[in-house]
């Protein structure tokens, strides 16, 4: 990864030191607010933005001027998928605080905690946060895929059944995705498409995408990606982390229900966002949350991997005031 991440930044800071210009990682556009920058030029785009403007969201801030670190892990079976979907759902407010890189937002000042996390998971109820019912009993892939079929896709990319020579991109703002798709069955580029028009804080398609984190500097980036490998290739470190959210033993190695639920992460939130490092995630403090994260993935990684989290730690034990004074509630 490290190897990977540097040959591009070769090639792309090249580029643009020729231009007097040079990448800066923050959570949100620093120097501008979002209604000043313009769209990638893709259609795609254009009908994400016309679809937010129809249901009055941020959705044109999370495009234009937000930027995260997302980081994809392997699962072996449908219950390993679920338990690292719960597992990372429900530390999405604590791998967001880690990673929280967002000094300035709509250009003032940000004195709010994971400031970006809040405003993804505001861009649309449908589709955004928490995955429903992630926590109950029997959730699966069948759970996922009818959440996926039960809301509008936005656009579809293929042309009507009984039209074939039509338009391909057609927009789709209030219709589920199961009525949009009923004229023929579904590709695999129709489901790809249908997933990537969901924003939640853990996204799941052939892998698990861990969505939480801020856009990061180089070296964090790299300690971000140390520490999801040290917490989820870890069965001691899941176990763990299972053990700390009280979930019995045969819960995570099932898919029964959780004793938790999306309102348990939404208080997360707002605890971090009122208290900052004192915050109480879960009848825990977040420091010892992330004190907890750190130990873990120390112990699970390689010898050789460990010194990647020596600069994410420090990082994110570096906060501004604002996240060691407590806000009024």
């Amino acid at each position: 990864m490290e190897r990977a991440y540097r040959h591009f930044r070769s090639l792309a800071d090249s580029i643009l030191a020729k231009r007097d210009a040079h990448l800066e990682a923050h959570g949100y556009h620093t120097t501008r607010c979002a209604k000043d920058l313009t769209l990638i030029p893709k259609r795609r785009y254009d009908f994400m933005d016309a679809y937010f403007a129809h249901i009055k969201s941020d959705g044109d801030r999370m495009m234009r001027a937000s930027s995260s670190t997302q980081v994809s892990i392997d699962f072996a079976s449908e219950a390993d998928a679920v338990r690292k979907m719960r597992v990372a759902s429900a530390l999405s407010p604590i791998l967001a605080a880690i990673a929280d890189n967002t000094q300035v937002f709509e250009f003032e000042e940000n004195h709010i905690p994971i400031r970006r996390l809040q405003l993804w998971r505001e861009v649309d109820n449908l589709r955004c946060g928490t995955i429903p019912s992630i926590f109950e009993d029997g959730f699966g892939f069948g759970t996922y895929a009818d959440w996926l079929l039960r809301t509008p896709p936005i656009f579809v990319t293929r042309p009507a059944a009984d039209d074939p020579e039509g338009e391909r991109l057609r927009p789709f703002f209030d219709t589920a995705a199961s009525e949009v798709y009923a004229d023929a069955p579904m590709s695999r580029d129709d489901v790809e498409h249908v997933t990537s028009m969901f924003w939640p804080d853990v996204r799941l398609k052939l892998f698990v995408e861990i969505r939480p984190a801020d856009s990061l500097p180089e070296k964090c980036i790299l300690g971000y990606t140390a520490l999801i490998k040290g917490l989820f290739y870890s069965d001691e470190s899941l176990g763990a982390i299972e053990e700390a959210l009280g979930v019995s033993p045969e819960a995570a190695s099932t898919r029964s229900a959780w004793p938790l639920s999306k309102g348990c992460v939404d208080e997360g939130i707002a605890q971090i966002q009122t208290h900052g490092l004192g915050g109480l995630v879960y009848g825990k403090e977040l420091r010892d949350w992330e004190a907890l994260l750190f130990s873990l993935a120390r112990t699970a990684l390689p010898a050789g991997e460990q010194q990647y989290l020596d600069a994410l730690e420090d990082f994110a034990q570096e906060k501004p005031w604002w996240w060691v004074e407590p806000r009024p509630s």
